[in-house]
């Protein structure tokens, strides 16, 4: 069973995760599934590619589980972007698309609209 480990920088932890642990106890699939389908409605307004994330879920559900584990390092907004085309660096999520997906996740203590606005970390 994966095992829950703080560490010692307050608000981290991280988890110890066993050859024969399944996703499900990684993973919470389905909130991770309903955070890229309320991103795709509220943060892009493209309520008509939640199909598309529901088929890739599918798709997902069937892979090798070392490819699960590489897929769901991301985070939901990147693979929401990646269905609505918004990739690369022509494409930079503004502060209010940020925020949204932080109050989306449930962030409670957000960064200022400064360091939201920063496009990588040496910004």
């Amino acid at each position: 069973m994966a095992q829950h480990v703080e560490s010692e920088e307050e608000g981290y932890d991280y988890m110890i995760v066993q050859p024969k642990d399944t996703l499900s106890e990684v993973y919470d699939i389905e909130r991770y599934w309903e955070i890229v389908k309320r991103t795709l409605r509220e943060v892009f307004n493209a309520e008509n590619l939640v199909e598309r994330a529901d088929a890739l879920k599918k798709k997902i559900d069937v892979s090798e589980p070392s490819d699960q584990v590489i897929f769901y390092h991301a985070e939901p907004i990147d693979v929401a972007s990646d269905l609505v085309g918004r990739v690369g660096p022509d494409h930079v999520l503004t502060v209010g698309e940020k925020r949204a997906y932080l109050n989306i996740k449930g962030v409670r203590d957000q960064p200022a609209d400064e360091q939201l606005a920063q496009t990588a970390p040496e910004d």
